[in-house]
């Protein structure tokens, strides 16, 4: 049980204050929360703000606001984040300076490595793995990570690494993340560090933010 900081009123008291009771727990977990759809909302914002409107500001067509609409989700975040830490950019001492250094999946960045990482950030599913409920790797997060792939190259922000005919695999389509994805990420991050200093400076401003603006 969490600890209570103050008091609970009796049981069916009808004379029950905010300012009686409250939870350390729950104040956590309302900010904590808060601050994670805080920074998911920026990042959704980003993905618009950079892909939505070419430089005249004139609104994409409906099919590229679908592509952007698949971006947005946050499978399709956990894949391009991958694939832009991965790619050539950002470059080593980047990574090293932020403390996230490159890591290759077990298959390498291909679409079936891509939908093995979905399926390991998938709680329920390793689970069901591991007592060998479910098969592995799973099809159905290949076939996911494969319709994400296919609207992240229609965008220009994934590209499929052409290798020599010398050392050409079969079947093996490495995917590398283009300077675009680059651009993106970056513009991204950057709203989202601006919403992490205005918390930051003004704490009590994210839940009524968040309350009054989502709809």
């Amino acid at each position: 049980m969490p600890e209570i900081e103050k008091q609970l009123p009796e049981r069916g008291s009808t004379s029950v204050s905010e300012e009686t009771t409250y939870s350390t727990e729950t104040v956590v977990a309302l900010q904590s929360l808060a601050h994670m759809q805080g920074l998911y909302s920026s990042f959704r914002k980003g993905v618009v703000e950079f892909l939505a409107f070419d430089q005249d500001d004139q609104l994409a067509d409906d099919d590229t606001l679908e592509l952007i609409h698949s971006v947005q989700s946050f499978d399709c975040f956990q894949l391009a984040l991958v694939l832009w830490k991965e790619s050539p950019l950002p470059t080593e001492e980047e990574l090293r300076l932020a403390g996230l250094p490159r890591k290759r999946l077990p298959n390498g960045l291909t679409r079936r490595g891509l939908g093995d990482l979905l399926a390991r950030s998938d709680e329920l599913r390793r689970a069901m793995i591991e007592r060998c409920i479910a098969p592995e790797p799973t099809e159905m997060f290949l076939r996911r990570a494969e319709r994400l792939t296919k609207d992240l190259i229609a965008l220009g922000l994934v590209e499929e690494h052409v290798e020599p005919p010398a050392t050409a695999r079969a079947n093996w389509k490495p995917l590398r993340g283009t300077l675009r994805l680059h651009k993106m990420m970056c513009h991204c991050g950057v709203l989202c560090s601006r919403f992490r200093h205005a918390e930051a400076t003004s704490p009590t401003s994210t839940l009524y933010t968040l309350a009054t603006s989502q709809p």
